[in-house]
Order: structure tokens, then sequence, then C-alpha cells
């Protein structure tokens, strides 16, 4: 299945950033910000998009 939408977005985006601040406890809540937003990936469904709107996915992997 596949799901978008803010109730999908929200709890990975808290998840990523708990686990971001766990790897980094000393950075503060706009260095978490910065790290998840330079992360994201430009989203694979972008020719797929039914709203065009070229979406970033966040991606963790990156974190290290």
């Amino acid at each position: 299945a596949w799901m978008s939408g803010t109730s999908m977005a929200s709890p990975h985006v808290a998840g990523a950033a708990a686990i971001y601040s766990a790897m980094f406890p000393r950075a503060g809540s706009r260095q978490v910000r910065n790290a998840l937003v330079g992360s994201a990936k430009l989203n694979w469904r972008t020719r797929t998009d039914p709203d065009k709107t070229h979406e970033k996915v966040l991606w963790i992997g990156s974190f290290r």
C-alpha cells in the first residue's frame, strides 16, 4: 500500500527527529530541523504523482 499526507508524515518526521536526537544528543531543535530537511530526497514518485508537486522524501540513511 502507498499512503501520504500529514497523518503519515507527522509520525515519520517525529521518529526521524527522535533518531537524530539520540544519535546527536547535543543537537538543538534548529540543528535537528536542518538535518531532516537537508537529508530529504526528491520524491521517487514524481512522474506518477497526481498533484504534480515535487515533494521530497525524508531519508535518514544519510545522518552519519
